[in-house]
Parts: C-alpha cells; sequence; structure tokens
C-alpha cells in the first residue's frame, strides 16, 4: 500500500507535463503505459524492497532518455481519432507499445 501510494504521488505531480498535448482518452492510455513500463523495470532491477522513490528515479530517467516522448507518439499514431479504446485490438496494441518501449537503456 504504500508503494502504491508513493506511485500515485509521483504520477499526479507530473501530469502535467506527462501527458503533452494528448487527449484526454489517449492521455489515460499514456499514463498507465508509462507506470508499466516503469514498473516493470523495477520488477527486473530490484532484488530489494522496492520503494516510492525508487520509482520515481526510474520515471525520471524513463522521461530524460526520451522513452516518453516514444511512447506518447505510438499511443498517438495507435490510438488517436480510434475508438472504443476496449476492444481486443485495442488492447494488444496498447500491449505492444508498452512492450516496443520498455527497454529505455541502461540505469544510471
Amino acid at each position: 500500500a504504500q508503494l502504491r501510494d508513493g506511485v500515485v504521488a509521483v504520477l499526479v505531480a507530473v501530469l502535467p507535463t506527462l501527458n503533452g498535448d494528448l487527449p484526454l482518452p489517449l492521455q489515460v492510455l499514456h499514463l498507465g503505459a508509462s507506470a508499466a513500463i516503469c514498473c516493470g523495470i523495477l520488477c527486473q532491477e530490484k532484488i530489494r524492497t522496492v520503494a516510492a522513490d525508487d520509482f520515481q528515479k526510474i520515471f525520471e530517467y524513463y522521461e530524460d532518455s526520451g522513452a516518453g516522448h516514444h511512447v506518447r507518439a505510438a499511443i498517438r499514431e495507435a490510438f488517436d481519432d480510434v475508438g472504443p479504446y476496449d476492444t481486443m485490438e485495442q488492447n494488444a496494441k496498447l500491449l505492444q507499445i508498452i512492450f516496443d518501449h520498455k527497454d529505455i537503456g541502461p540505469l544510471p
């Protein structure tokens, strides 16, 4: 619960800049993709207890590395002017975007 609350606090703090000019439905997809990518990296890299500050460091690196920009662009390309977003096809597209962008380079 403490980690979840910390991750949510980090994401809420960066929401104004995280999503750029994406329309609201795409902002939600991007937020989820960003959280999934960063949490996945934490699970791969950590052999100890993970804390919210670990997530914040990974998230900052995710944005600084340009990965966030690439994920936003991929979501815009795949989902702009598309709906509904809850079909199997759309779920597969989002999952593929996450898989395609999960490697953000060597961590600092």
